[in-house]
């Protein structure tokens, strides 16, 4: 509308009108401001604004809302669980609706190519398939879930089994990648830890008891000395007891050459009179100050996330800030009397006595610090640190997976994008090929190329599922999805105090079929169409001047 105001003003013509036809759904203005009021109101005498209502006032759109994934990166051999709202509208009368999850099944052997115009893709078969129960609600939701996903791009269509005629909103598109946990090893002295640790890393080993396959191996401390370290990319060592300089010299240039450290202190590490000195100590994100101790009747300290937008938090699945914190008191932790440059802060203890979750850049590789251990189990021969395990592991489970995929780099990437919105995917040389064939869900063909190891392909304003195939030894295949955002189709009409706020309230008139159309265009241009009333005018006149020159004739005949 601005655009078109600027477009008219500049124009020499008389006549001066521009014509916004719209179904007056809420969607289509959400962009309005109070600047295009008052400019409207400036040129009110020389503008007609004319809104043309061409929206049904009785519709009925069963839709999907956007899909709510719980990881988009996921261990080879794990699930994922996808929740979507289902809405009905006001006066919609299905009691429940059926919700498939269809999964396109993944072949390596067979990547999709583009043949006589067509797409060809793997097969689709239904993985999951939930009942929308709405109750007295209009929105339900619903958890869809799809297992055992082998490592590689992996792509879901969440469909409404019964569609109404708007198509665009009864299916949505997401991509999941099950990727091979980068090797991992977990040093532990107790063994039920370590277990728990490979299980939150690589839960096939776990679920198929064969863990020779696995890229997860666990070690004591006794150990770690004659350990290759260079065979690993993330390093976890659980509640660290003091270090020799050697092996401490080790895990620095594990970090420094570009592997991941995760260190989880407890009461493994002694008295602070014992631990200083230490070659530990060089491992860590700041001097140690002091081990904080708690009473359970003390006010309860509890972690506070910070740096909300970090990736250790993605496996939450909600933004860290929703999750109830407070209902998990840390009784001890070690705290440091200073940290060291370049020191991020991501989680702290809600007195503000020391950090929980820490993170450092050491030369090409990151070390990450918790200062309480998790997990921990109430054996009942000391006391607990902390209930972040016993009272409800999830959050901290959470924690800890994020943890491991940020060090091993595996969930930094979003594969599930907004239409419009810019998509670029990383793409490391050592990995991936330079160049691909992005085939898009219109079976057309771009050849783009990788640069500075970022894969960035523009925005796309089709919905569906995009394909990257390259060769590198053998066929690379990639996706990512892209959707519109459920709220573009929430067909909420306007109402007139809406416009009046947008455009002003006399700043437009407002027609909803022809006979309004013409009757305010007639009004705005000339007040009404002068045409009649300047003949009635001239009628009037020339019976007045009738009049009036009979009259004088008649006084002058009577002289």
């Amino acid at each position: 509308i601005r655009t078109a105001l600027e477009l008219v003003l500049a124009s020499e013509l008389e006549r001066k009108e521009i014509y916004v036809v719209t179904d007056l759904m809420s969607a289509s203005w959400a962009a309005s401001t109070g600047e295009l009021a008052e400019l409207l109101g400036e040129h009110v005498e020389d503008v007609l604004l004319q809104v043309i209502d061409v929206g049904a006032v009785d519709h009925v759109n069963f839709r999907l809302g956007d899909p709510l994934v719980d990881f988009e990166t996921v261990p080879a051999g794990g699930e994922v669980a996808i929740e979507i709202d289902v809405v009905r509208p006001d006066r919609g009368t299905r009691e429940g609706l059926n919700v498939e999850l269809h999964q396109e099944q993944f072949d390596p052997k067979s990547p999709p190519v583009i043949r006589d115009g067509k797409l060809q893709i793997a097969n689709v078969k239904v993985v999951d398939r939930r009942v929308a129960e709405f109750g007295s609600a209009d929105t339900a939701r619903v958890t869809l879930r799809a297992s055992d996903l082998e490592a590689g791009s992996h792509n879901f269509i969440i469909r409404l089994e019964q569609p109404d005629p708007l198509l665009i909103d009864n299916q949505r598109f997401l991509t999941v990648l099950a990727q091979q946990q980068r090797p991992t090893l977990i040093v532990a002295d107790d063994a039920a830890t370590g277990q728990n640790l490979q299980a939150i890393v690589d839960p096939s080993a776990v679920a198929s008891g064969n863990s020779d396959e696995s890229p997860v191996d666990q070690a004591r401390y006794v150990q770690l000395s004659n350990v290759p370290l260079e065979k690993y990319s993330v390093i976890c060592l659980y509640d660290p007891p003091p270090l020799t300089a050697q092996v401490v010299e080790s895990l620095q240039q594990h970090v420094a050459g570009g592997g991941g450290l995760f260190l989880i202190l407890g009461p493994s590490m002694g008295t602070l009179d014992n631990i200083q000195g230490n070659p530990l100590t060089k491992l860590l994100p700041g001097p140690l100050s002091a081990l904080a101790v708690r009473r359970t009747s003390d006010p309860v300290v509890y972690p506070e996330p910070v740096a909300l937008s970090h990736p250790v938090f993605f496996a939450l699945g909600q933004s860290p800030e929703k999750v109830i914190w407070n209902v998990y008191p840390i009784y001890r932790n070690w705290a440091f009397s200073s940290l060291s440059d370049g020191v991020v802060t991501l989680m702290k203890l809600s007195d503000g006595s020391a950090p929980f979750l820490t993170l450092e850049n050491r030369g090409r590789g990151e070390i990450l610090t918790l200062t309480t251990p998790i997990p921990e189990f109430d054996s009942g021969k000391h006391d607990l640190w902390n209930l972040l395990w016993t009272s409800d592991p999830l959050p901290s489970f959470a924690i800890l997976l994020g943890s491991f995929r940020s060090l091993s780099g595996a969930n930094r990437e979003s594969l599930n994008y907004e239409v419009g919105q810019a998509v670029a995917l990383s793409n490391d040389p050592l990995q991936w090929p330079s160049r691909y064939d992005l085939m898009t869900p219109e079976a057309h063909l771009l050849r783009p190329s990788a640069i500075e190891g970022t894969l960035g392909l523009g925005a796309f304003e089709q919905p569906g599922t995009y394909r990257l195939r390259g060769q590198r030894n053998e066929a690379v295949v990639r996706s990512f999805s892209v959707n519109v955002p459920a709220s573009d189709t929430a067909l909420v009409r306007m109402q007139s105090q809406d416009l009046d706020e947008r455009l002003g309230a006399d700043n437009y008139r407002l027609a909803h079929d022809r006979s309004q159309v013409e009757s305010s265009v007639g009004q705005a241009r000339y007040g009404r169409e002068l045409y009649p009333l300047l003949m009635l005018l001239v009628a009037g006149l020339f019976l007045a001047e009738q009049a009036m020159s009979n009259r004088f004739y008649q006084i002058k005949l009577g002289r």
